[in-house]
């Protein structure tokens, strides 16, 4: 699975997204089997510990089935992820059917749902 995530883009972002969502509605559970794999082919478990002040040992058990990732280290996990696959943030447009503007088309950044890809 780190080979599909690091070669293509939308698996990442599909995993993150799905990462995410789990979270949100309260099952951890599914989000923690997508975590390691994503954090190893994106990040990387030391970086990844590193950037969130945590030890890497702190992380593997934070994702394993009696881990309990605190309220500050997910948001840490899931910023470090996006950082590393380059999202960005897509700010809802004023009015429907705007198009990115033809500078972000330029700087290669490609929309994916409610985020942008930077490719």
């Amino acid at each position: 699975m780190v080979a599909h995530v690091q070669n293509d883009p939308a698996i990442s972002l599909a995993l993150l997204s799905e990462a995410i969502t789990q979270f949100v509605n309260g099952e951890p559970e599914p989000a923690k089997l997508i975590l390691p794999d994503l954090d190893n082919a994106t990040v990387g478990v030391e970086t990844l510990a590193g950037e969130i002040q945590e030890r890497a040992e702190g992380l593997h058990r934070m994702s394993s089935k009696p881990g309990n990732p605190t309220m500050t280290n997910v948001p840490a996990i899931f910023a470090a992820i996006k950082r590393a696959l380059k999202v960005i943030e897509k700010r809802p447009a004023s009015r429907q059917g705007v198009l990115p503007s033809a500078a972000a088309t330029r700087a290669g950044r490609v929309p994916c749902g409610n985020i942008l890809y930077r490719v």
